[in-house]
């Protein structure tokens, strides 16, 4: 039940969800968390009273389009206060898709809109004064460099670890290894991230 709490707050309260995901000994990070629904409790309402599984689809497309917008708007520094325009196939709960994602619902293709592609496979198209050739050739500075950091704290980290085997407690490796893990997702997230700019 925490993790279906943590999963829906989400969206609402990234950074306080975020922490809890990882104090409650989830992998990776909660931005990228699959959204399971849980069976119903004993006594409790059969899945298909409650609207089967095409409900569970659309809150998972509904979290996959507002997840990639917030992160595109991250990603090329869009002003918080700034609403964007945004065009996908099938937006669920269009009204929610709008407040969430802080975003205007286009019905065609304009000139000047980014794609970015959806967790499902398809993409959402995004416009915005802010996306400008400038923003994403410094977004794509930035993710580089952010991709060197990285793989220099992994490299060191690899080192510490082949230092610590058969020395240091299994758990204590084992908690170091988790940790390159942790950077290893990051980066392949980083190069995703600045592929997608490319």
């Amino acid at each position: 039940v925490l993790r279906d709490t943590l999963v829906m707050l989400h969206p609402f309260m990234p950074f306080i969800t975020e922490v809890l995901w990882v104090q409650t000994g989830n992998e990776g990070q909660l931005i990228s968390a699959q959204w399971e629904i849980s069976p119903p409790a004993r006594g409790g309402v059969p899945a298909e009273g409650r609207g089967g599984g095409g409900s569970a689809e659309a809150i998972a497309r509904l979290q996959d389009v507002v997840t990639t917008v917030r992160s595109a708007r991250a990603l090329l520094a869009i002003p918080a206060g700034a609403t964007v325009t945004i065009l996908a196939d099938t937006i669920p709960l269009p009204e929610v898709v709008a407040k969430l994602a802080r975003a205007e619902l286009a019905n065609k293709k304009t000139e000047g809109m980014k794609d970015f592609p959806l967790a499902g496979g398809e993409s959402v198209s995004i416009a915005s004064e802010h996306i400008t050739e400038a923003s994403v050739a410094a977004a794509k500075e930035r993710l580089a460099q952010e991709s060197a950091e990285l793989k220099a704290r992994i490299t060191k980290h690899e080192q510490i670890i082949t230092g610590m085997r058969g020395k240091a407690a299994e758990d204590i490796v084992a908690a170091k290894e988790a940790e390159l893990a942790t950077l290893k997702e990051t980066l392949a997230q980083t190069q995703h991230s600045h592929d997608i700019l490319a």
